[in-house]
């Protein structure tokens, strides 16, 4: 009699502990949108937050592993993050699944409200979690080689990998392969950190075309900006002569001009 009321009290238990779960899956999927831990003015946490860490808890790994693939993007998202928190083995595999996914969720951080991918919302929640420790940390190294490998990486994740760590020449490859072939600048930025001299006439070449194609509008003057560094460090003469052609030709439509005119100054081309 003990016995069967033991069994009893275990199947009372569990059906009640799936039901919250179903319930807490439903009250993240009417949110609807991604909290970060502060949201608003006041930085207070927001109730689908409350959520996330409540489904951290009380969800199994496995049952983490299943909302992976749940119909709405927040609940995928959250259950990623869970796994992160959860300390889960395979978080390289979790990546590539996201990858994969290329749905959009939005989110709330601060008193920013945004749109961006699950996988991007994945890696960035590791990525803030090993701060100081990138450059070492095996797991995040794992997912920037899903990135670098990838044939069209998505260029903000892109961008994260490269300035994490320097890379083998194996990675140099596909790295360059990306920047030359590819025309990811990030890449193109990265050669130029690690390789200049290896690809000097290269790099060299392709800036100097990239700023030819590229009108300073406001909007895109940080990479217009790194153009312009990157090319003048290279202490070419007729590089320099381009440059200033350059700078003079876009000069009315350049709004932050004392930051270019400090940066041709430091240089001696001003």
């Amino acid at each position: 009699m003990r016995h069967l009321l033991f069994v009893f009290l275990i199947v009372i238990s569990t059906s009640s502990c799936s039901q919250n779960l179903d319930q807490l899956i439903c009250d993240i999927s009417d949110s609807n949108i991604v909290e970060y831990e502060h949201i608003g003015i006041g930085g207070w946490t927001g109730p689908n937050y409350t959520n996330f860490e409540e489904l951290s808890k009380k969800a199994t790994t496995n049952q983490l592993l299943v909302l992976l693939a749940h119909e709405n993007p927040v609940v995928t998202c959250y259950a990623s993050w869970a796994l992160i928190e959860q300390e889960y083995k395979n978080l390289p595999n979790v990546f590539k699944t996201l990858l994969i996914d290329e749905r959009t969720v939005k989110t709330h951080s601060g008193c920013l409200i945004n749109e961006d991918k699950i996988s991007r919302e994945f890696y960035y929640r590791y990525w803030n979690l090993v701060q100081m420790e990138k450059a070492e940390d095996d797991v995040l190294f794992e997912l920037d080689k899903i990135i670098i490998k990838q044939e069209d990486p998505d260029w903000l994740l892109l961008c994260r990998a490269l300035d994490n760590r320097m890379y083998d020449d194996n990675y140099k490859r596909l790295i360059y392969k990306l920047g030359f072939e590819k025309n990811y600048k990030e890449a193109i930025f990265y050669l130029c950190n690690w390789h200049r001299s290896e690809y000097n006439y290269e790099l060299q070449l392709f800036l100097v075309e990239a700023l030819k194609k590229t009108y300073f509008n406001g909007k895109n003057s940080s990479t217009y900006y790194r153009f312009l560094d990157e090319l003048i460090k290279f202490n070419n003469k007729d590089v320099h002569d381009f440059i200033l052609h350059k700078y003079r030709t876009d000069k009315p439509n350049i709004n932050d001009i004392e930051n270019f005119k400090s940066l041709l100054e430091r240089h001696n081309l001003f």
